[in-house]
């Protein structure tokens, strides 16, 4: 029992810090982040001052995910330096790229030999906490309105923490109400927001988690009255949201996903996501420096000047505006930034890693569905199905993130999705597999 004490004590102290993290503010925001991202590395410090051993037992094709993040983040910053970008560009849209590196080995260093559910739930209830407290600190202290709430009440990490969340439920683990009560706060959250890509990746999340659960055999089909009762609790409060804050959730929905379709001919947000990518390409392919070495992390980027017709006559946009453009963090496609960022060299490197990966993962919740594939017994076997669908689904979340936006955008979404692939790196999962899967 201590043990898994000590081990949930470990994996909250690198976690939760972040789990409180929001959006810049003026007032001294800044000096508070800061002090999160600094309670992050103590942690990261003190522990594997230690422990940095255990990572010899990560299995090396495993380690393809940590060096992929390593060889992006530093080359990355040489080329920014190189190009001289200004620091506070490169070291805050380069920081998520650090985190996750630092989540993988920091929990992929912890002794998780049946010790899986110990962290299962640590990263189940700093979701919880993330969801409740980006909704607070948007509604509370920023003053968003919820007639007019966006992106900003939304936690970062809301689709990985669904996507686990649903799988535990449908496989019988003993989720708490609170974290229930969390999931749900998110989805409507999600509605709230009227953030199509969001609402996307969480269905497609939900239907994955139910999928893999019966390809696993271990799918309780109880469970699907639960989710009866909760979809109409989440309708309830959308109608409750409504009524407070006298508007419509149907007519926000209808008139970002069809009124302006039909009336324009086009969708002004991927109208826009469009020509920022296009800004992105354009300045990648340049030269053959660019191509192949990026133009550093913390470059700036805006709107091609192609798509400005359409944007302004959508109404959304004036030309001043879309000129004005100038950014550095993240993007909308992550998978053209880190091209834009670090091109072949290493930002293909990053992306070769994830794929690989991705595939490492779902083979290991192919052959996780047989129990004859694992040496070690039932338990052994169920315990197998919990690591490779915990791994799997957090690839899983950030290829759906990634569709709409990009998933290492913000510091906590960082660590959470750094803590759920260290599941699927941990090798003493694979070294019991009578074949390598």
């Amino acid at each position: 029992m201590n043990a898994h004490k000590n081990i949930y004590a470990i994996a909250m102290w690198f976690l939760l810090p972040l789990a409180f993290d929001f959006k810049g503010t003026e007032g001294g925001g800044s000096v508070v982040q800061a002090l999160y991202v600094l309670i992050v590395l103590v942690a990261y410090v003190f522990y594997m001052s230690e422990n940095y051993w255990r990572l010899v037992s990560v299995s090396p094709r495993s380690m393809a995910l940590l060096v992929a993040f390593f060889i992006f983040s530093i080359g990355s910053v040489v080329v920014a330096l190189l190009n001289n970008i200004p620091f506070s560009n490169t070291w805050r849209t380069v920081l998520p790229f650090l985190l996750v590196w630092l989540s993988l080995s920091y929990f992929a260093s912890i002794n998780m030999t049946g010790n899986w559910l110990v962290v299962y739930s640590c990263i189940i209830r700093c979701g919880s906490i993330s969801v409740v407290f980006s909704a607070f600190y948007a509604f509370f202290v920023v003053g968003v309105s919820i007639d007019s709430a966006r992106y900003e009440i939304l936690s970062p990490a809301l689709v990985p923490f669904v996507a686990l969340l649903s799988y535990g439920y449908f496989v019988g683990f003993g989720i708490r109400f609170f974290d229930k009560i969390c999931a749900v706060l998110g989805v409507v959250l999600a509605a709230l927001s009227v953030t199509r890509s969001t609402v996307l990746a969480l269905v497609g999340v939900l239907i994955a988690a139910i999928i893999l659960a019966a390809w696993q055999k271990i799918l309780v089909k109880n469970k699907f009255n639960g989710i009866f009762y909760t979809v109409m609790f989440t309708f309830f409060i959308l109608i409750l949201a409504s009524v407070v804050g006298e508007f419509s959730i149907y007519e926000r929905w209808d008139s970002k996903v069809f009124k302006s379709n039909a009336d324009l001919g086009f969708d002004v947000t991927s109208i826009s996501r469009l020509a920022e990518a296009e800004n992105q390409l354009s300045q990648w392919l340049v030269d053959y420096k660019s191509i192949f070495f990026g133009n550093g992390v913390g470059a700036i980027f805006s709107y091609d000047s192609s798509y400005f017709d359409l944007l302004v006559a959508s109404g959304a946009f004036n030309v001043d505006f879309l000129i004005a453009i100038q950014d550095y963090q993240g993007g909308h496609n992550f998978y053209i930034f880190v091209l834009f960022a670090g091109g072949l060299v290493f930002g293909g490197a990053l992306l070769a890693g994830i794929i690989f990966s991705f595939i490492v993962s779902l083979a290991a919740v192919v052959s996780s569905r047989d129990s004859s594939n694992i040496i070690g017994g039932r338990d052994f076997c169920f315990e197998y199905q919990l690591v490779s669908a915990v791994g799997f689904l957090g690839f899983l979340s950030f290829v759906f993130i990634s569709i709409g936006g990009t998933p290492l955008g913000s510091r906590f979404g960082a660590v959470y999705l750094g803590a759920i692939f260290s599941f699927a790196l941990y090798s003493g999962c694979f070294k019991r597999l009578k074949f390598n899967a």
